[in-house]
């Protein structure tokens, strides 16, 4: 999966002028504030927000499944993270962003640029929206995803789910 995202943060950059580019404006925040996501559309550019509340030692860094040789690089992943602090303000151009089809967004760039203490070669973040149903009652989550490559060619994803039944987002 690491050895695909590079790939993938290309294809997409490709792709991105030749899709759709209007890109809404959402706000992600938990009831108790854990790690906030904002992006707002303006004219020229689209701003994104990154806060994570309680610091970064609390900034969600991994999604899905772990096992035992998976440890050393989730603790090196949230070293690299860390590095770009509580809070990450980034702009995009707005033919680099895209909305999917039911709210789907997605936002790539190319730097160099440098993300607090960090040197980062693109970045960029993905959304998708699912539900899932238990005993007769509907969920419905609104999925978050951050991804960076680092000067060094390190690929890091930060995953961040939002409970859409709860009202933890909020879309323009």
């Amino acid at each position: 999966m690491r050895n695909l995202l590079p790939l993938l943060i290309s294809l997409s950059v490709f792709f991105l002028p030749l899709a759709s580019q209007a890109t809404e404006s959402f706000q992600c925040v938990t009831s108790v504030p854990t790690t906030s996501v904002i992006v707002k559309k303006a004219q020229d550019k689209v701003s994104f927000d990154l806060i994570h509340h309680n610091g970064t030692q609390y900034a969600p860094i991994h999604g899905g499944l772990i096992t035992l040789n998976d440890l050393n690089f989730i603790k090196r992943k949230g070293e690299v993270m860390a590095k770009m602090g509580d809070s990450i303000k980034l702009s995009f151009k707005p033919e680099k962003c895209k909305v999917h089809q039911e709210g789907n967004y997605s936002c790539f760039a190319e730097g160099p640029i440098e993300i607090g203490n960090l040197e980062v070669k693109n970045f960029g973040f993905q959304t998708y929206q699912s539900e899932s149903f238990l005993y007769g009652t509907s969920f419905r989550e609104f999925n978050f995803s951050f991804y960076i490559t680092t000067l060094e060619g390190e690929n890091m994803k930060m995953n961040m789910t939002y409970d859409l039944t709860s009202s933890e987002c909020f879309f323009n």
